[in-house]
């Protein structure tokens, strides 16, 4: 998804590019939502409760130690779970490329025929695509495979200060870094309206953090006061209308966010 701003009332969303009207974008996304956008504004609320419950909150740790495997059979059950899924994947992919060559063998060879020579470019891009697909899915079948399955460890997190809600404190500059550090992804699920989120804590993360916790670095204490304020519905272009703020909850280092 892309930031957007629209110029109506000054409003950040961030938008799939995924085009419904674009044959070859519905034909390889049939059940993609005809748009997909959210307010930055929302996204910014759940990162800041994430953050503050699942990174630098009390109960961390819990959290975290309840979501991921418990024991080494537990992380090797769902690691053999990541890969039957990838695995049967792979297999749809295979069983759709070979229908592509099939239907090229039976088109006629006629080079005057605008139709057909237009049918065979889009089962020859098509065919790329789930090419590209299947590599992907293939290089993390392969990492996985490289991945030794171990219980959760979250001694790490005990390392992180408790900082609690600090973000709405950070101006943007520092928050942007923030995200960089931790490695912060969001994923937006339209059809059950909930974010989640991930964040990655290493070493190097650790390393970096107290740069931007600090202080007393010039700006630390700055807010962002020309923020817009959330408007209108998820699913819709905004304009005037203004929505009640949802009620959210998190669960997850990594965490899901519904919006009610």
């Amino acid at each position: 998804m892309a930031g957007n701003t629209y110029t109506v009332n000054q409003s950040a969303y961030y938008r799939c590019p995924h085009d419904w009207a674009n044959p070859k974008h519905a034909a390889s996304h049939p059940d993609h939502p005809r748009s997909v956008q959210i307010p930055e504004t929302q996204l910014d609320r759940l990162a800041a409760l994430f953050f503050a419950e699942r990174v630098f909150g009390p109960d961390r740790a819990a959290l975290l130690t309840a979501q991921l495997p418990a024991t080494d059979a537990a992380a090797a059950a769902d690691q053999a779970a990541q890969e039957k899924t990838l695995k049967a994947r792979i297999a749809r992919i295979e069983t759709a490329q070979h229908s592509k060559i099939l239907e090229l063998e039976d088109l006629p060879a006629d080079r005057n025929d605008t139709g057909n020579q237009a049918y065979r470019a889009r089962i020859r891009a098509r065919f790329a695509e789930l090419h590209d697909e299947r590599e992907q899915l293939e290089a993390q079948l392969t990492a996985l495979a490289k991945t030794t399955p171990q219980a959760a460890d979250t001694a790490l997190l005990d390392r992180l200060p408790l900082a609690g809600d600090i973000l709405p404190g950070l101006p943007p500059r520092l928050k942007a870094r923030l995200f960089e550090i931790f490695d912060v992804s969001l994923f937006w699920n339209k059809t059950d309206r909930q974010v989640t989120i991930r964040a990655e804590l290493t070493e190097t993360t650790l390393r970096y953090l107290a740069d931007v916790l600090d202080p007393n670095k010039d700006g630390f204490d700055d807010t962002c006061p020309d923020q817009p304020e959330p408007a209108g519905d998820l699913g819709n272009t905004p304009r005037t209308v203004r929505l009640p703020q949802p009620s959210m909850r998190a669960s997850g280092l990594m965490g899901r966010s519904g919006l009610k």
